[in-house]
């Protein structure tokens, strides 16, 4: 354990580490809150997750898309219900209030806002959305709106021609690859460096080859599937979609890409600081993994 401390402290703020009243199973110094049950009432055919930190400006346009594009497709196919969930991450702004506003105003009963005491990462934020949801199928969705929203019909074909259809223990990810050709081409050398860092990195944490885009942030899960694999989610900030592949390898979840529609939106948060913190989860997952310190609850 004091191996683990040391490692922990160097990678400061890449784990979530909830208070000591949360409940939950513990998994090697990290506990985990416990799936709720839901009634035959409760379920939805689909769950949209948004993380959100600090996006009181963009937050607004991303989630009229959202409820627009779901409002009319229950309308045209009654059996279809469907649920958002905005989780704040501890925002500094008025995020929490924007989103609490719209979802009384825009999307009574259909919407729910999640506040989380204090700033623990976006995958921290997505992991308590994913363990209150209600669907058969789960989206994440980042707040920015970056991606169509309506190619989740995209998404979806995978499990619609899937023999366990909803049931399958699949995760399908929205992809930006077939744009990476031309991004090459409009960025400066650095970041282009910084990329193949990135991706070198990647396959080092995931022992090999992994998809070709793994961290846009929309991402479509079987809800067996998100159970599984937010469960035993360790990494809470950047690289926490990397461990989700990880763990998905090990629990023998069928991963899949498909390309998306994406826009650049102004105002993104990364910054070289958030590379090198990636870069440390990266190593992190690898290690810690890697010596049985993380383990995997089948």
């Amino acid at each position: 354990r004091h191996i683990e401390r040391v490692i922990l402290s160097a990678c400061s703020f890449a784990v979530d580490r909830p208070r000591s009243s949360q409940t939950g199973v513990v998994c090697r110094g990290v506990r985990r809150r416990p799936h709720v049950t839901m009634t035959a009432s409760d379920v939805r055919s689909l769950s949209v997750i948004v993380p959100a930190y600090n996006e009181e400006t963009r937050l607004v346009s991303m989630l009229r898309e959202a409820v627009g594009y779901l409002a009319r497709r229950s309308s045209l196919e009654p059996v279809f219900t469907w649920e958002l969930l905005v989780v704040d991450d501890g925002s500094a702004d008025r995020t929490f209030d924007v989103a609490r506003r719209f979802a009384a105003e825009l999307a009574p009963g259909q919407m729910r806002v999640l506040r989380l005491p204090r700033n623990r990462g976006k995958g921290a934020a997505v992991r308590e959305g994913m363990l209150a949801a209600n669907g058969r199928l789960m989206l994440m969705a980042d707040a920015d709106g970056a991606t169509r929203f309506s190619d989740i019909e995209r998404l979806e074909q995978h499990f619609l021609q899937h023999p366990a259809r909803d049931d399958a223990l699949l995760l399908v990810a929205g992809s930006r690859a077939h744009l990476h050709a031309s991004a090459l081409l409009k960025r400066k050398w650095y970041r282009n460096l910084l990329t193949h860092a990135f991706h070198f990195l990647v396959a080092l944490a995931l022992g090999g080859a992994s998809l070709k885009d793994t961290q846009c942030g929309f991402k479509l899960f079987g809800r067996a599937a998100a159970v599984r694999l937010f469960t035993n989610l360790h990494v809470s900030r950047w690289a926490f979609d990397v461990e989700l592949l990880f763990i998905a390898s090990r629990l023998a979840i069928e991963v899949r890409e498909e390309p998306v529609t994406w826009t650049e939106i102004p105002g993104s948060k990364m910054r070289l600081s958030g590379i090198m913190q990636m870069a440390k989860e990266l190593l992190l997952i690898r290690l810690m993994h890697a010596t049985g310190w993380w383990r995997i609850v089948q």
